[in-house]
């Protein structure tokens, strides 16, 4: 039977992931086996001469088969699956209203009704339709009982064989169901181990790739910006191989950069990136890493400006890391953005118990969606800068995890509007004790 449920599946569900898909597969395959049980009352009614009842089971047949349809066409799997639940429904109510007292088999149905919302719909509808499906065989029983009318005459001696019939043709279905749903969700679970099994093959396999070429190539890499370095200093060089040279240079970096940014991410994701947090004095770190950026705004003519330098505030950081990583990471991503000629300004904020430092570039800005990305290294967001600079986009998200190991905050501003354009970086550090009763 499996050639009737690839048959009503719609066409784009290959690709769903293996929970979405086994959720549709499950509505096709009852959907199919109702068909069948509905199918199998006709005949039954209909060969005993019961043609009012055979005319109800027609017609629910129909809409069965209409709604698979509709499936395979549309793909519109809630919608699908809820008029399945009403046709049941439905067809249960109008048999309920027109059955003789002593003929219940068909309440059967009324909890797989319930059953079947549980485990295929969130779990949020599963008490409307019990309150639904109750209030619906209270009203028709109720109903059933003003009016005592059927569909068809019914021999008293027969009632006990329809009762038993109906049973069995339910349990009978129920069974092929149950063997039906054990085979999907064995395939499903199969299928799950094989790419969870493979997933694992493939992040061992880039993991080890990864540390191979960033320790060959950091040492390749080396090399290069070393004998650019000292090819630059001296002075024999003429205009254009000095450029050439300085393009190498620069390269370099970048690569330098990207291979040590990698690593970092890559030892924090194991657990092997250790960070020594202490209590370090924050404006020493900030002028570090302004002195070490400067030649790097020279460059561009940027002017660097600490307002209001305040010493002797100690925060939770690890003074490598925080100089390295974090500072020089914004401030030369301030210069890489700003227009030639412009300015960075730097300032702190300081409150009771904590700090906050302030770095504003009067660049291009960034929209809302890039402001997004910003922070995932999965997507890594890099755009090259006022002069063609370009990044790895790995370096936002190192200054996320460094400030998660310092418990720390990070907060970015932005505007892309011609006249206010630019985009501030807000940092916030825990004070240590000594600094709190400072200002205390």
């Amino acid at each position: 039977m499996n050639w009737s449920f690839d048959f009503f599946h719609y066409k784009k569900d290959v690709n769903l992931n293996a929970i979405e898909l086994r959720k549709r597969d499950l509505f096709i395959r009852i959907s199919v086996f109702s068909c069948l049980t509905i199918g199998l009352y006709f005949v039954v009614n209909f060969a005993q001469g019961r043609y009012n009842s055979s005319t109800v089971n027609f017609l629910i047949l129909g809409s069965f088969v209409a709604n698979l349809f509709y499936y395979k066409n549309s793909g519109k799997y809630d919608r699908s699956l809820i008029v399945y639940l009403i046709i049941t429904l439905c067809g249960i109510s109008v048999q309920h209203f027109f059955s003789v007292e002593t003929s219940r088999g068909h309440l059967l149905w009324y909890p797989f009704v319930v059953f079947l919302t549980c485990f295929m719909m969130d779990k949020k509808y599963l008490l409307k339709m019990t309150l639904l499906t109750t209030l619906t065989a209270l009203t028709m029983e109720y109903a059933n009982s003003l009016h005592a009318m059927t569909l068809d005459s019914v021999n008293p001696d027969k009632v006990l064989a329809m009762n038993l019939s109906s049973g069995v043709i339910s349990l009978f279905i129920a069974y092929l169901v149950g063997m039906s749903i054990k085979k999907t969700e064995s395939m499903t679970l199969s299928h799950l181990d094989s790419s969870n099994r493979k997933h694992r093959e493939l992040s061992d396999s880039n993991a080890m790739l990864v540390s191979i070429l960033s320790h060959d190539l950091a040492n390749h890499i080396h090399s290069v910006h070393s004998y650019s370095k000292i090819l630059l200093k001296r002075g024999q060089l003429n205009a254009v191989d000095r450029n050439k040279i300085n393009k190498l240079f620069n390269t370099a970096i970048t690569m330098k950069s990207l291979v040590e940014e990698v690593r970092q991410l890559k030892a924090n994701e194991h657990g092997h990136l250790a960070v020594p947090v202490s209590s370090i004095e924050l404006q020493s770190c900030l002028l570090e890493s302004i002195n070490s950026c400067r030649s790097l705004a020279n460059c561009k003519n940027v002017n660097l400006r600490l307002e209001k330098p305040l010493y002797g505030i100690n925060i939770s950081a690890d003074s490598v890391s925080i100089v390295n990583s974090v500072f020089n990471n914004i401030i030369t991503n301030a210069i890489k953005f700003s227009p030639r000629g412009g300015k960075i300004d730097i300032f702190i904020e300081d409150f009771e118990y904590e700090v906050t430092v302030n770095i504003q570039d009067y660049g291009t800005g960034m929209d809302e969606q890039t402001i997004d990305s910003l922070f995932s290294k999965h997507r890594p967001v890099s755009a090259l800068g006022t002069e063609g600079e370009r990044g790895t986009g790995l370096g936002i998200p190192i200054i996320k995890m460094y400030m998660d190991k310092y418990d720390g905050r990070i907060n970015v501003k932005s505007s892309t509007e011609k006249g206010s354009s630019g985009t501030l970086f807000s940092l916030t550090f825990h004070k240590t004790a000594c600094a709190i009763r400072k200002v205390a």
